[in-house]
């Protein structure tokens, strides 16, 4: 018999465990949920709850029609199955809301007459320093609104394309206030909507991952392999007699769901 020396042995082991790990990943590949269609009917409604108040965060309406429920639903499935993702996968957590852009909610009004005042600054010969070019004379000018909701106002001052102010410009021919300050607004809250539904949106499918892959870590929601057609019957000492000795029913895992997270919309419209 061939003496086996402990480098080999070593060696021997360090192939069969790499074996063991490829044949469990591919097993884990194999029964990975990949898309709406592989999820069980349970599984399919786990998160309602959130998707109602996220609806109603996100100013969508109330989700009162079944038809509206099964698409809004469907919907959720296919953002929780986006970019590749599966039951075999991590669940990243969400990052913060974005800032607001200031190109998504400025209106050109029109150019302007002189460039605009610059800070002192002063190149290394001593010269003051130039303008940049959205600052100088002919550039676009553009109005933001500012929005106080404590009084419930909008005021429209004049700003540079990244949203600094100024004054002495051009008004663009056949402009009106009533109509700049019109699709102002209506830019800002479309930009709003996009914003925060996004931030709001990306929780909801956080929570949603969080609740799958605890449903089939405990073998729950359509996914009872070890305890199926279990009954709480206390007066049936024969109710859990089909479990394992010493298995007790399982329940799903709490997920915890901080709906405070998510940010209610608040639009020019409001005011």
């Amino acid at each position: 018999m061939a003496n086996i020396t402990s480098r080999t042995a070593l060696d021997l082991a360090r192939r069969l465990e790499a074996e063991f790990t490829d044949l469990t990943d591919k097993a884990e590949v194999a029964w990975a949920i990949k898309s709406f269609n592989g999820l069980t009917p349970e599984e399919q409604i786990l998160a309602d709850d959130i998707l109602l108040d996220l609806w109603v965060k996100n100013r969508l309406g109330r989700l009162i029609k079944m038809d509206q429920l099964e698409a809004a639903r469907e919907k959720l499935w296919n953002l929780v199955f986006d970019n590749n993702w599966n039951t075999n996968c991590r669940v990243p957590l969400p990052g913060p809301v974005d800032d607001r852009a200031a190109a998504c909610s400025i209106i050109k009004v029109g150019t302007l007459d002189r460039d605009a005042e610059t800070p002192n600054k002063r190149k290394a010969n001593g010269d003051m320093s130039p303008p940049p070019p959205h600052r100088c004379r002919g550039a676009d000018v553009f109005i933001k609104v500012n929005i106080n909701w404590t009084v419930e106002d909008l005021t429209f001052p004049l700003c540079d394309a990244r949203g600094r102010n100024f004054i002495a410009f051009t008004k663009s021919p056949g402009l009106t206030w009533g109509q700049a300050k019109g699709d102002c607004t209506n830019k800002w809250d479309r930009a709003e909507l996009r914003r925060l539904d996004r931030h709001n949106t990306s929780w909801l499918v956080y929570w949603t991952r969080q609740r799958l892959l605890s449903g089939l870590k405990s073998g729950l929601r359509g996914r009872e392999i070890y305890i199926d057609d279990y009954i709480q019957d206390d007066d049936d000492p024969d109710a859990n007699a089909h479990l394992p000795p010493g298995q007790l029913p399982q329940v799903p895992e709490d997920v915890p769901v901080d709906l405070g997270k998510l940010e209610y919309i608040r639009l020019c419209a409001d005011v």
